[in-house]
């Protein structure tokens, strides 16, 4: 259930990239990273444009929180994930960000659920302070992907906004 709720959100953030180039009348495309069983992916979303702004790698984490899990935690596997990432930052020169979800364990109009767009540098530092994990009051300095009408939308404020880089 939880790698079904990885690629519901991973969709959700190419289908609100892709609406937001239209939209805006940019030219860019975002398109998931093919996954197989046995060969490593090193992000899961990848944004081509010929503006640099919008040439992006993203990673997706989608957890269900509750008052026991009240975030997401940064265990063994994800740290060697986010350094292998930052390689992969590194080679392609793509701008990284990792897009967390968080929904509540029991759907509920007054539990929305609720994403951030964090800076891959600042997610990598967090690693580096040994940061246990980040719950969503961590996360409100980073731009917020809104969820409206069964469907995120990228906000103005993370292409536009030099503090995020």
């Amino acid at each position: 259930m939880a790698h079904q709720l990885g690629q519901n959100f991973e969709r959700a953030v190419v289908k609100a990239f892709n609406d937001y180039f239209i939209e805006s009348g940019i030219k860019g495309y975002a398109y998931r990273m093919h996954q197989t069983k046995f060969l490593p992916q090193d992000i899961d979303i990848l944004v081509d444009s010929p503006n640099r702004n919008y040439y992006l790698a993203i990673e997706c984490k989608s957890r269900t929180i509750s008052p026991a899990t009240p975030g997401m935690y940064f265990d063994p596997h994800m740290r060697k994930q986010i350094t292998n990432q930052t390689l992969f930052l590194e080679k392609t020169g793509r701008k990284g960000y990792m897009a967390i979800e968080f929904r509540p364990k029991v759907p509920q109009r007054k539990a929305p659920r609720i994403a951030f767009m964090v800076p891959h540098e600042a997610v990598y530092k967090m690693l580096l302070t040994e940061k246990f994990g980040v719950v969503p009051e961590d996360l409100i300095v980073y731009p917020r992907l809104q969820y409206l009408h069964e469907s995120y939308i990228i906000p103005e404020e993370l292409m536009h906004n030099d503090k995020h880089k």
